[in-house]
């Protein structure tokens, strides 16, 4: 088969399948969406997890272990807690103006 025919080939299976090529400029992100959304409902909490606050990549794009190093650097005994999970674990939870002053800190940008 030509390069041709396969081309046609290809173009006749979009029709039939009600699929069209475009560019990336006129596809929304869907990513950013959800993450815009995901950030949103987190931060309607008092305190959130360092697991949430990298979900939500809101002191930039870093795993959770990496925010639980900036919490132990930056936050205080007042800004931050241990929260029961489970039986026998606890988890770090930092309170909502802890997040927004470490987010500032480290110059991300706050809305």
């Amino acid at each position: 088969m030509s390069n041709a025919q396969l081309l046609d080939d290809f173009m006749d299976r979009l029709k039939a399948e009600n699929l069209v090529i475009v560019h990336r400029s006129m596809v929304r992100d869907v990513r950013r969406d959800d993450l815009s959304a995901y950030r949103r409902k987190v931060l309607r909490n008092r305190s959130l997890t360092c697991k949430q606050i990298a979900d939500g990549e809101l002191w930039g794009k870093i795993d959770a272990a990496r925010v639980r190093q900036l919490v132990r650097q930056h936050c205080g005994p007042q800004e931050m807690f241990e929260a029961p999970y489970g039986e026998k674990r606890t988890i770090t939870k930092v309170i909502r103006a802890g997040v927004e002053r470490v987010a500032r800190i480290r110059s991300i940008p706050w809305d």
